[in-house]
């Protein structure tokens, strides 16, 4: 609301600061014609392209006042591209006007370099952010390319890094360049403390995060293995504890939310809650469709017998997948049968 207010405020001013050239009754709207418009303050943008993206032309009825000019001003900021716009009207004649539109465009960078980090690393910043030479440094950009930069060290770990840019002077790559400095502080490496689980009443919270393969706690005895925070493994880690309980016959079990918080130390504490459900075992199983092979050899193939814990992926590796060739779509393809398929259908 503040900025709509600001613009508004601002279009009008425009044409107040006009009034000693132009007389225009203020108090009375009157439609006009736009008899032409011209552009000042331009270095690299071309004028035609930004008269066309204010939405106004050349034999165009505006209303004055009225809000055409206001929303044509309201358009340019939207584009990111400038630090200051106005409207002015520079002549009337009758029923025409001749509008002059005044820009400031925002800098271009010629260079970035970073600050607080090794090379290597800066290296690698420079693959993942997007910046070329010649860029508009748009709040877009600068947003865009902070969140990559931290994306980058919340996966390695730092989930507290701080960005700050800043812009210097380029006197020598023409007028309204500047460069772009990038400095960063990573902070200290995020490490996990503990992390505890709710709700689990057949398998103990040590045996879960060991199914945990990246997300590990800080513990003294820690020496090969690092305590850290990466938001893209522990979502894979909370997918391995699930995988965990299907194995074992839970094949409803699932993680109904979790919690972290910082500690006192500015360590992170990880509480998931767990709903087992039931446990499942293997009843009876029908085969539908084989008239090659017999049940008995497909029973014998498959291995799994009534009263089995229920296992899909023992399921899907006897069917489809077994590294020794030892399941059921083996069989058929070396038979030449090389659309076959078998769908299990649980009930």
């Amino acid at each position: 609301m503040k900025k709509i207010f600001f613009l508004l405020l601002f279009a009008v001013a425009a044409f107040t600061a006009a009034q000693a050239q132009v007389t225009i009754d203020y108090a009375n709207p009157k439609e006009y014609t736009v008899g032409g418009i011209a552009v000042s303050g331009t270095q690299y943008l071309d004028k035609e392209i930004l008269i066309l993206l204010s939405g106004l032309k050349p034999g165009q009825l505006i209303t004055i006042p009225g809000t055409d000019v206001t929303k044509a001003v309201q358009t340019l900021w939207k584009q990111g591209l400038f630090e200051d716009v106005n409207i002015n009207i520079t002549k009337a004649v009758g029923d025409t006007v001749w509008l002059q539109y005044n820009v400031v465009e925002k800098p271009r960078m010629t260079t970035f370099s970073f600050r607080g980090i090794r090379k290597g690393e800066q290296d690698d910043l420079r693959k993942q952010i997007n910046l070329i030479k010649g860029k508009v440094l748009t709040e877009s950009v600068l947003v865009t390319t902070e969140n990559s930069i931290k994306d980058y060290y919340t996966d390695k770990g730092y989930r507290n890094a701080s960005v700050t840019m800043t812009t210097e002077k380029d006197t020598t790559g023409g007028p309204n360049n500047v460069r772009l400095v990038i400095t960063i502080d990573k902070n200290k490496r995020v490490k996990i403390d503990n992390i505890d689980f709710v709700g689990n009443e057949t398998f103990t919270d040590n045996r879960l995060r060991r199914t945990m393969k990246k997300t590990k706690m800080n513990t003294p005895w820690s020496v090969f293995t690092v305590s850290r925070f990466q938001e893209k493994e522990y979502r894979n880690d909370k997918n391995n504890v699930i995988a965990f309980y299907n194995k074992k016959g839970y094949r409803d079990a699932s993680i109904t939310g979790d919690t972290m918080w910082y500690n006192a130390d500015g360590h992170l504490e990880i509480r998931l809650n767990i709903v087992e459900g039931s446990k499942f075992y293997f009843r009876d199983i029908a085969w539908k469709g084989n008239t090659k092979y017999t049940t008995g050899r497909l029973d014998s193939l498959l291995g799994i017998k009534k009263g089995d814990v229920y296992n899909t992926e023992v399921l899907q590796r006897r069917l489809l997948a077994d590294p020794n060739g030892n399941d059921v779509s083996s069989l058929y393809l070396d038979d030449g049968y090389l659309f076959f398929s078998a769908t299990p259908v649980e009930t």
